[in-house]
């Protein structure tokens, strides 16, 4: 459904264009609490593992290492979401949309993708430690807490070879409309139906504010669903985060292209990597 314009969450959209700070993320006590929990748990772990070691004990050290290391990444991937991203960003290029239109594309940065992408990838390795070690241990019911870890396993495996399948995301400007590729799904509205776009600076996104359209289309990555990004169609919001520094430069060229239609024909050529 159409989220209306008067809707709490739009209230922090910035309606005079591009705040000189944006994006600045809002920055929770919940996140700013659990990124210092986050190291604070791994310089302890990392203390334990030196003391192991110290005490002749390789094997403890080891787990307590990895453990560090988990941990680690958590707390970076946790404050991750509260750091301004850095001026500037990539170039732009030309890239095609889900209909192998070309047009102007921005993709999302590279450190999201590692902080999930590891995360996920040491959470199956202590699943597979987790079967192992229920196999060889052969406690009475092992088998249920087997099974439910390999469904585990499974699963994250296949949401990590199907977003990795289609990384990075994306937003394409073509002459067409605007096409933005997610981790989940992708989405695509024209031009015709979008009326505004603006900088919500709580989250902080890019909200494109649409009317619904025939032409609109959605497509979402082996049935998967973001709840998300979905609540709020036909408008479309792209995460700051997820766009780096490129958050920026998106918006100014969506903003552009918007109160600019007559320059739109020469978003699928080289000429708009100049403009």
């Amino acid at each position: 459904m159409m989220q209306p314009t008067h809707d709490p969450f739009f209230r922090q959209a910035a309606s005079a264009g591009l705040p000189d700070n944006w994006p600045h993320p809002a920055r929770p006590l919940l996140l700013m609490f659990g990124g210092g929990y986050f190291i604070l748990m791994t310089a302890g772990v990392l203390a334990g593992a030196g003391w192991a070691a110290s005490a002749g004990d390789p094997v403890t050290a080891i787990l307590l290492a990895a453990a560090a290391v988990y941990l680690g990444h958590l707390a970076g991937a946790t404050l991750s979401h509260l750091r301004y991203p850095r001026r500037g960003g990539s170039p732009p290029m030309l890239g095609v949309d889900d209909h192998a239109e070309q047009g102007l594309t921005f993709t999302y940065a590279r450190m999201p993708y590692y902080w999930l992408f590891s995360l996920l990838a040491m959470t199956v390795l202590v699943l597979v430690a987790a079967v192992i070690a229920t196999a060889a241990s052969g406690p009475p019911g092992g088998w249920i807490m087997a099974a439910v870890a390999t469904a585990a396993i499974a699963y994250l495996v296949w949401y990590i070879a199907g977003v990795l399948h289609r990384a990075p995301g994306r937003v394409v400007l073509t002459p067409a409309g605007i096409y933005h590729r997610s981790l989940a799904a992708e989405y695509f509205t024209p031009w015709d139906a979008v009326y505004d776009v603006e900088v919500a600076t709580d989250q902080p996104m890019i909200v494109i504010k649409a009317y619904p359209s025939p032409r609109a289309r959605q497509n979402r990555f082996a049935g998967r669903r973001n709840r998300f990004e979905e609540q709020f169609l036909p408008f479309l919001v792209i995460g700051a985060y997820w766009l780096g520094a490129n958050a920026r430069p998106t918006y100014q060229a969506l903003d552009h292209y918007l109160r600019h239609p007559e320059q739109r024909t020469v978003l699928n050529s080289t000429a708009a990597l100049n403009t």
